[in-house]
């Protein structure tokens, strides 16, 4: 094919305008058709083709074949997890592992739930001040960071809420209690498989449980067509509660300070292209914005009710 594309050059233009022309006719069809194809999945058929011409110096106009493609105009309008429905999950977990809300607490994304107890840090509360090492005795937990993609370019820094930090707890000392009968180390994996061996459990896993307790809680709902279609993503939802509640807290911050922090704490850059270089921040500074939210975060009502936004702020001093 890569010899007769450089010999005909023209002929593989036409072809891929007229696979362009055909995937758009699909786009048309109606939802519930099987030949039907959604409009965001015609540049997938044309990204293998180019990576193969532009590494055999193949050269065609691709401009042009970019602009016979449909407007994304049917793209699905999609929505975070409510705490409601949250709460809905939570009734079908089969055990402690299902139980722990790291993605809804701390708005990570599922590829990043590769972690080691090491990377979970307690923030503790003394005196009004957040300080990540409060010496002996028994303090209170404000919060506790979560190092994402740590040893990467990628790594950032978010925090859990003190509920999904005992829940963590808790399930990590009963599954390495059960498994190898001894606590768990800072480099063991967080998320292991629950028979066997301890092995570190993939993303597919972890995805397979959330399914399954959404599933039981009848909260997918498929909104028609050959592929079954939801309004919540099963595992950016947890991320979009996350950032709708963070967006949506009070702060005494001025405002656009803390949509900064809280994009940070979602791995993004900011909220201009020039913050990733001239604003700093300090992980205790992003934990008091953090702690702000906690309420908010904390999904067991008796959790919530034992705190508010107002008491929590006045009760933090920076540093």
């Amino acid at each position: 094919m890569v010899r007769h594309c450089k010999e005909r050059p023209y002929w593989t233009l036409r072809l891929r305008l007229n696979l362009s022309e055909k995937l758009r006719a699909m786009t048309e069809l109606p939802k519930d058709d099987a030949g039907y194809l959604n409009h965001t999945s015609i540049p997938n058929y044309f990204k293998p083709l180019k990576k193969l011409f532009d590494m055999c110096d193949v050269t065609i106009p691709w401009k042009r074949v970019y602009a016979t493609y449909p407007e994304l105009d049917n793209v699905t309008e999609s929505r975070g997890w409510s705490k409601g429905k949250i709460v809905k999950m939570l009734r079908h977990a089969r055990d402690l592992m299902d139980r722990v809300l790291v993605l809804a607490s701390s708005g990570v994304r599922a590829g990043s739930l590769d972690l080691a107890w090491g990377d979970v840090t307690p923030v503790y509360l003394i005196d009004g001040r957040l300080v990540p090492d409060p010496g002996p005795g028994d303090h209170k937990i404000a919060c506790a960071a979560l190092r994402v993609y740590r040893g990467s370019s990628e790594c950032y820094t978010t925090f859990i809420t003190p509920e999904a930090h005992r829940a963590l707890q808790e399930y990590g000392h009963d599954i390495w209690r059960e498994l190898r009968g001894r606590e768990a180390g800072p480099a063991d994996p967080i998320f292991i498989r629950s028979k066997g061996a301890p092995v570190r459990a993939s993303e597919k896993l972890l995805e397979k449980r959330i399914r399954r307790m959404v599933t039981l809680a009848r909260l997918h709902d498929p909104e028609g067509g050959r592929v079954r279609r939801h309004k919540v993503p099963l595992m950016n939802g947890f991320g979009r509660f996350f950032n709708k509640v963070g967006k949506e807290a009070l702060s005494h911050d001025s405002p656009l300070a803390p949509l900064r922090k809280k994009e940070y704490m979602m791995g993004h850059q900011g909220t201009m292209p020039l913050d990733q270089n001239y604003f700093k921040t300090d992980v205790l500074e992003l934990a008091a914005e953090y702690v702000n939210i906690v309420p908010d975060l904390n999904i067991d009502d008796s959790e919530r009710l034992k705190q508010s936004n107002k008491r929590m702020a006045d009760n933090i001093e920076d540093g």
